[in-house]
């Protein structure tokens, strides 16, 4: 028994380091078709339906019309804490507004308290002024705080129809501030807003939407209301039991949690699952696999890996950095989104070859390539994807030995080879000379990354696929100008010719990963480019996505190998 149990907690530690290895990723559908499936009511077309017999149409604010930009409200306490400057501020502010409550509870009979409350109860333990706390937790609220896309074409639709719209909210915010907060994000005309904090009472108890119904009913006489939001009991059950007709819109957050990984840092893992729950989850698009594998595998590890390049170049003042075609292809774009200014390129070398199989022609026109690429540069670095670090040795051969460009390489890769390849130290040499650097792991650093990463359960292919381009193979280079292929391109400063072969993967697959890709890490910028600690991913959380992808023995990786449908291997 003993054995059985030690044997439980031993299974239940390694779900915990891996992030839950029972997870089980759709592999015949998107996650997305998949939740439009389960819920085919829930449609712009299908709620407004429902909405068009109604006098008064109520909706909730957060979670319904308003979403924070993480997974569960209170983590943007984290934030609020970090411009105060407290330590544990998230568990100091939720037991601020606890104990305001039970003050509130033995003194008036209620718990309806707003942030005044809130803030008055928390400097009295910690000496923080409560203006000036209130005043930076309200402007984080409505700095981040931004509109359900999919609520916002219903609330359109509405107006357009000339429906009277009001508000029903149980929160600690003023009647002020959440109308300066829905209109700020695109929800503008609602006729009333109707506040716990302002009228004491709450939907919790039903009260709420009594006083709701009792107003509206002075006015204009017995009224279909229909109240709309995400939670079961407050804002279905209760409506129900208060005379109010309700329409459940699911809780993004609470959609697919045996998808999403959870073993990441407090911060970055809730800002990642309310960004993947917030766009696949909302019921407005249905978007592809291929989508959604760039989206949420992708993305976080893209504008991880970026941040972690320009801090290199910004620290080692490099003059420029070389993406290599064609894995450089995402990273590049996503680079160029993020950091215009830094002088960054996408070159071409194919790395099958090497300088001892070039021709006298072809190493004349690689050294004018280099050469005009290079000008000036007295340091510079080549990104690439490679585990073991390869994308060097031909370029720094060309430079170095046959061209005398006077430049310093060096290079920055994902990752180098695992523990379980046949070369395990190819690039350590490298590493620790520090001519190689990577950013996810080598046997110096992410250990338990590298012993996880097995290249023969297809983890290496699912990198390069999620990496790869549209563009075609790159052939190689050659003198003058000798286009032949629709593809082939004529560099005229340098009169030379590079030169393209065939496509090797599907390019509808491989632009919406791109897509995918890209679209994570605009909108992960736009929630948190002023906070300049939320752009640092720490490698554990970018390798943490894969982790959930590779359970059910590496299924879904096999269905998007196939998916993308590569003919060779990828250069």
């Amino acid at each position: 028994m003993i054995k059985r149990k030690l044997r439980f907690n031993s299974l239940r530690n390694a779900e915990f380091i891996w992030g839950n290895k029972r997870k089980r990723v759709p592999i015949k559908e998107s996650e997305s078709e998949q939740s439009r499936r389960k819920n085919k009511e829930v449609t712009v077309e299908a709620f407004v339906k429902k909405m068009r017999d109604y006098d008064v149409i109520s909706f909730d604010v957060f979670d319904t019309l308003i979403f924070r930009p993480f997974a569960k409200p209170t983590d943007m306490f984290y934030l609020v804490g970090e411009k105060i400057g407290m330590q544990d501020f998230r568990s100091i502010r939720i037991r601020s507004e606890l104990n305001a409550r039970h003050k509130c509870k033995a003194k008036n009979g209620h718990t309806e308290i707003d942030l005044k409350d809130i803030w008055e109860n928390l400097a009295e333990n910690t000496g923080i002024d409560a203006a000036d706390g209130m005043r930076i937790e309200w402007e984080t609220e409505l700095q981040l705080c931004y509109a359900n896309p999919f609520m916002l074409e219903v609330w359109k639709k509405l107006t357009e129809m000339g429906k009277k719209i009001i508000i029903i909210s149980d929160m600690y915010l003023s009647t002020e501030q959440i109308r300066n907060l829905i209109e700020k994000n695109g929800f503008k005309g609602a006729d009333r807003i109707y506040v716990s904090s302002d009228y004491k009472k709450s939907k919790a108890d039903g009260k709420l939407y009594k006083l709701v119904k009792m107003d509206l009913s002075k006015e204009r006489g017995l009224l279909k209301i229909l109240h709309v939001g995400d939670n079961p009991l407050s804002d279905v059950i209760n409506a129900k039991k208060a005379g109010l007709d309700s329409l459940l819109y699911p809780n993004i957050n609470r959609a697919e949690r045996m998808y999403r990984t959870y073993d990441m840092s407090s911060i970055v893992g809730s800002a990642y699952r309310a960004i993947i729950n917030a766009n696949i989850y909302n019921g407005l698009k249905i978007r592809s696999m291929e989508y959604e594998c760039g989206f949420i595998y992708g993305g976080l590890f893209v504008l991880g890996y970026c941040n972690f390049i320009h801090d290199y170049y910004v620290k080692e003042k490099l003059d420029k950095l070389l993406f290599l075609a064609r894995k450089g292809d995402a990273l590049f774009k996503s680079y160029k989104m993020h950091y215009p200014e830094d002088n960054a390129e996408y070159v071409y070398l194919s790395k099958r070859d090497s300088v001892q199989n070039f021709n006298n022609e072809q190493i004349a026109a690689a050294e004018r390539y280099y050469w005009q690429t290079l000008n000036g540069c007295k340091k510079a670095a080549v990104v690439d994807v490679e585990w073991a670090g390869s994308g060097m040795e031909p370029l720094n051969r060309l430079i170095n030995e046959t061209s005398e460009i006077p430049c310093n390489l060096y290079e920055i890769i994902a990752g180098t080879n695992t523990l379980y390849h046949t070369e395990s130290d190819a690039s350590e040499v490298l590493v620790q000379s520090e001519r190689l650097i990577s950013y996810m792991y080598f046997q110096r650093q992410g250990r338990d990354i590298l012993k996880k990463r097995y290249s023969a359960k297809g983890y290496s292919i699912f990198w390069e696929l999620l990496l790869s381009s549209d563009a075609p193979q790159f052939v190689g280079f050659c003198e003058n100008d000798h286009r032949e292929g629709k593809d082939d391109i004529y560099v005229e400063e340098a009169d030379i010719t590079l030169k393209f072969g065939k496509r090797d993967v599907s390019l509808y697959g491989v632009a919406e990963i791109q897509q995918g890709i890209m679209d994570f890490v605009r909108i992960y910028t736009d929630y948190f480019g002023k906070y300049h600690h939320m752009m640092s991913i720490s490698r554990r959380d970018a390798y943490a996505p894969i982790i959930a992808a590779t359970s059910g023995n590496e299924k879904y990786l096999h269905v998007m190998e196939k998916k993308l449908e590569p003919k060779t291997n990828l250069v």
